[in-house]
C-alpha cells in the first residue's frame, strides 16, 4: 500500500515552484509527497520517481539539503511516514494513511467536494450581501488589533475572512468590496485608521470611539428602560384615580338611596 500510495502521487508530481493563492492556484493539479523519520531527524521530498529509485531533496538534523537518488530499497515503510499534499485548483487535501489516499483518490474526492462546493457557491450567489454596519466593522478591526498588535487590514482578506471564501465568487462582490473600502476610508478620516498603502491600521483613537459608542448605546437604553418605568407609573396613577372615583360615586349613590 505504501508504494502504491507513493507512486500514484507521482504520476502527477509537483513543480519546485508553485502558488497556493487564487487565482493562480486554479490551475493546481498535483500532488506534494514527503518522508519524515523522527527518529534519526530526516525529512524527504520526493520529486519524481525514477528507473534507477526516486528523486529526491534529504534533510539529515541540522543538515542543509541534499540531492539523491533513493533506491526503493532505502526507503523504509515501517520506519519512514508518508505524507501526500494534493493540491488541486485551489484546494489542498491532505493525507497520512496510504490506504486512505488510494481510496479517495479512486472515488475522485477531489472533484466531489469541488463539486458539493459549486452547488453551495451557486446557493451563495443568490443571497443579498448584507453590508456591514460601521461601528459593527469598527468592533471587529479593534478586537483583531488586540488579538495581533501587528494586525494591519487589507479589504480583499477582511472580507475573506469575514464572508468565507465564497465572497471572491459571487456577483456583487466588487460592489460589496467598495463599499467596504468607504467605510474604511470614512475612519480614515475620523482617525480611527491610519492608511499604510493599501492597507489599514488601526490606531489608539478606535477604542475610545468605540467605548464612547457603546456608552451612549448604553444611555440611550437606560433612557428607554426609564420611560417605560414611567409610562408605568404613570397608568398605575391614572388607574389609582379611576378607582376613586369610581368608589367615591359608589357611595354617592348609596347615600343618595339609589342603589
Amino acid at each position: 500500500m505504501f508504494f502504491r500510495a507513493l507512486n500514484k502521487a507521482l504520476e502527477k508530481p509537483a513543480p519546485q515552484r508553485f502558488t497556493t493563492s487564487w487565482p493562480g492556484a486554479q490551475e493546481n493539479d498535483f500532488y506534494s509527497v514527503k518522508l519524515e523519520d523522527s527518529d534519526s531527524n530526516t525529512r524527504i521530498l520526493i520529486r519524481n520517481r525514477r528507473t534507477t529509485g526516486y528523486e529526491a531533496l534529504v534533510w539529515k538534523g541540522e543538515q542543509s539539503r541534499k540531492e539523491k537518488n533513493l533506491p526503493e530499497r532505502d526507503i523504509d515503510p515501517a520506519i519512514f511516514n508518508l505524507r501526500i499534499e494534493h493540491y488541486y485548483q485551489g484546494y489542498q487535501f491532505n493525507y497520512t494513511d496510504p490506504s486512505k489516499f488510494l481510496l479517495m483518490d479512486l472515488i475522485r474526492w477531489h472533484k466531489i467536494v469541488k463539486y458539493r462546493d459549486r452547488m453551495s457557491q451557486s446557493l451563495y450567489n443568490k443571497k443579498r450581501l448584507v453590508r456591514e454596519e460601521r461601528m459593527e466593522l469598527l468592533r471587529h478591526l479593534v478586537e483583531r488589533k488586540i488579538d495581533n498588535p501587528r494586525d494591519e487590514i487589507y479589504p480583499l482578506m477582511l472580507a475573506v475572512q469575514k464572508y468565507s471564501r465564497k465572497w471572491l465568487y459571487h456577483p456583487d462582490k466588487d460592489k460589496h468590496k467598495a463599499h467596504l473600502e468607504l467605510v474604511l476610508d470614512s475612519f480614515v478620516e475620523s482617525g480611527e485608521l491610519i492608511k499604510n498603502g493599501t492597507n489599514y491600521v488601526v490606531t489608539g483613537k478606535a477604542l475610545d470611539t468605540l467605548s464612547e459608542f457603546e456608552l451612549n448605546v448604553q444611555r440611550h437604553q437606560d433612557q428607554i428602560k426609564t420611560a417605560k418605568v414611567g409610562n408605568r407609573l404613570t397608568w398605575a396613577i391614572v388607574i389609582v384615580g379611576v378607582v376613586g372615583i369610581l368608589s367615591r360615586a359608589w357611595m354617592w349613590a348609596i347615600e343618595q338611596g339609589v342603589m
